[in-house]
């Protein structure tokens, strides 16, 4: 490799966009470097839904999907309007596999170092390096208080939905809301085979609750407010609120102990058409690649992060230069032309005009409620 630089492909963020580059691009061949300000992997709790019969877990991971990690198996879906006088239920031609979020991350990990890769936790970013030309070619951290500089061929920006090097690069910004999401034990699930969304109004939103068994869950509040004050109040107040009153909610966690608790913002749409610059491409949350109706975006992270990893590192592998704009270019269209990708953009006009159905034209539950018929055929054919 270049002596002027220490890696071939530096990586910001461990979540699974992070280290599904990582793995890619140590595949490749390139001296590949993941950085995450954190002191462990998969402190949040996440979404924990996956599609079966995906491909990408199995690529990234080498292997299929550990038993250990699947919780449970969805085939199901209930919806209820806001008011739960109404509900929906679908069967998706795919079931949904409920797995543990942590041991799945840490199997990730582990293939991440396996590939060839180096992991540094404990390491913040807190700026973009960059050539005379203007290409990214590194980052200034900090680590144990101490600066530290890594130079790269080539960033990955992994760093999620307030993505710092999105913000130095001058990115737009993917759609953010505020969430809040909770894994409970001593619930009362009737029937773990079902995924339930509890469709909120005034203020719009949702209540999901994603069965791990007879007496285990991920749940969680997402509300669909955008406005920046409505996405830095705290929304716990609102989940125990919720907790008290939502006959589904009620009935489900009567009892039930949270074991886990995280405060989070989440993608719902904004997916970035642009997102490279000289040297630099956003994966994952950073650039909104999850899916805008409030699907998993584990998979999508995965895909993603993935195809990255794998023409960066093949690229820096070979070459003794940044990766100019046209290189990026090419590196940006390679991911475009996935499933995930069209998947992702079909999702976002989906999620958009779902919403803006509910709360745009209908706004009252009443008028919900009268139009359930049409929303319950409309989301079958989706």
């Amino acid at each position: 490799m270049n002596s002027s630089y220490d890696y071939d492909i530096v990586i910001l963020g461990a979540g699974v966009a992070g280290l599904a580059a990582g793995v890619a691009a140590a595949r490749a061949g390139a001296h590949t470097l993941v950085l995450d300000g954190a002191p462990e992997i998969a402190m949040k709790v996440k979404g924990e839904v996956i599609r079966s019969g995906n491909t990408i877990v199995e690529k990234v991971l080498g292997k299929p999907l550990p038993e250990s990690i699947i919780m449970g198996t969805s085939k199901r879906r209930r919806i209820y309007s806001p008011t739960c006088k109404k509900e929906m239920l679908l069967e998706p031609e795919t079931a949904s596999l409920v797995i543990e979020y942590r041991p799945f991350m840490h199997e990730v990990a582990r293939t991440c170092v396996e590939a060839g890769a180096n992991v540094a936790l404990n390491t913040r970013a807190t700026e973009l390096l960059l050539t005379e030309r203007g290409e990214v070619c590194g980052l200034m951290c900090v680590r144990a208080g101490a600066p530290t500089l890594v130079r790269g061929k080539a960033v990955i920006a992994a760093d999620g939905h307030s993505s710092l090097l999105r913000q130095q690069a001058n990115l737009p910004s993917p759609n953010v809301c505020s969430a809040y999401k909770v894994i409970v034990e001593g619930a009362k699930i009737p029937e773990p085979d079902v995924l339930e969304f509890c469709l909120l109004n005034e203020p719009a939103g949702a209540v999901w609750i994603f069965p791990k068994s007879e007496h285990s869950a991920e749940c969680g509040i997402v509300l669909w407010d955008q406005n920046p004050g409505a996405q830095h109040a705290d929304i716990r107040p609102i989940w125990e609120h919720y907790r008290r009153i939502h006959p589904v909610l009620t009935e489900r966690l009567r009892g039930a102990s949270i074991i886990l608790t995280s405060v989070d913002r989440v993608i719902f749409g904004g997916l970035l058409d642009n997102f490279v610059r000289p040297g630099l491409v956003l994966v994952g949350d950073a650039a909104g690649q999850v899916g805008a109706r409030g699907a998993s975006g584990i998979l999508s992270g995965l895909s993603m992060g993935y195809a990255a990893g794998a023409f960066l590192g093949e690229y820096a592998a070979k070459e003794e230069t940044p990766p100019s704009m046209a290189v990026m270019n090419r590196c940006m269209e390679s991911m475009k032309d996935t499933d995930t990708w069209r998947l992702l953009k079909d999702e976002e006009k989906a999620g958009t005009m779902t919403r803006t159905f509910l709360y745009e034209v209908l706004k009252t539950n009443e008028e919900i409620d009268n139009s359930w018929e049409a929303i319950s055929e409309a989301a079958r054919k989706q």
